[in-house]
């Protein structure tokens, strides 16, 4: 049990992980995007620094995944260069669509994925596995699906571990620094949970709930 326990431990934290630097890369990419076309329109913006042409036209830009020199390129679309560079700011609607979406993901890889196999591992029912983060963010998914982000009084109330990142009645809002503050839960949650789970708690050197992080060695023959 131990082995293939820490190895369902191992498998979710590298899942983590990759979340993580798939989020960092991406907010560094719209970063990017907003440098890039503030540079461009630049020239053309007045002093009040609205984002109109000299000839008093809106600026508009397109976007498309192909080259828009070549002929018969399909334009993905053509937004007001104001609007592109609001979606693209930090916190910006981009960001945080971004960020829900990895929020659902890593909710939906531990409930239907990971958890089911701890369960079965310990052998016991998927719902004795339980998790304050995880929890959490069940309940800022069902928001974010379910009640078009707004995060209800009801169940701003049951959040264990991020209540004080959060408003009742309030649009669930991932900035950056939250975004870091919920991977570095479940982290912690997860470091817990090997050593609870797995056995390791009595010989811990340390009290287990002032676990932070858990990096698994590779054994070496």
């Amino acid at each position: 049990m131990h082995s293939e326990y820490i190895q369902l431990a191992r498998d979710f934290i590298d899942f983590v992980n990759k979340q993580v630097g798939a989020y960092t890369d991406a907010c560094a990419g719209f970063g990017r995007n907003r440098s890039l076309i503030s540079r461009q329109v630049h020239i053309d913006s007045r002093p009040t620094r609205t984002r109109i042409g000299s000839d008093g036209i809106p600026v508009v830009m397109s976007t498309s995944v192909e080259d828009p020199t070549k002929p018969d390129v399909i334009i993905h679309r053509i937004v007001l260069v104001k609007d592109y560079l609001t979606a693209n700011a930090e916190g910006g609607s981009n960001e945080q669509q971004h960020a829900r979406s990895a929020l659902i993901f890593l909710f939906a890889y531990w409930d239907e994925e990971i958890r089911p196999k701890m369960a079965s591992v310990l052998g016991i029912p998927s719902r004795e596995i339980v998790s304050d983060i995880f929890g959490d963010i069940r309940l800022l998914r069902n928001a974010i699906l379910h009640n078009r982000g707004i995060l209800t009084a009801a169940d701003y109330k049951r959040l264990k571990s991020t209540g004080e990142i959060f408003e009742p009645d309030c649009a669930v809002s991932l900035p950056n620094e939250t975004m870091h503050r919920i991977f570095y839960l479940i982290k912690k949650d997860m470091a817990r949970r090997i050593l609870k789970d797995a056995g390791a708690s009595q010989s811990a050197p340390f009290d287990i709930d002032e676990i932070n992080v858990v990096a698994i060695q590779n054994v070496r023959p």
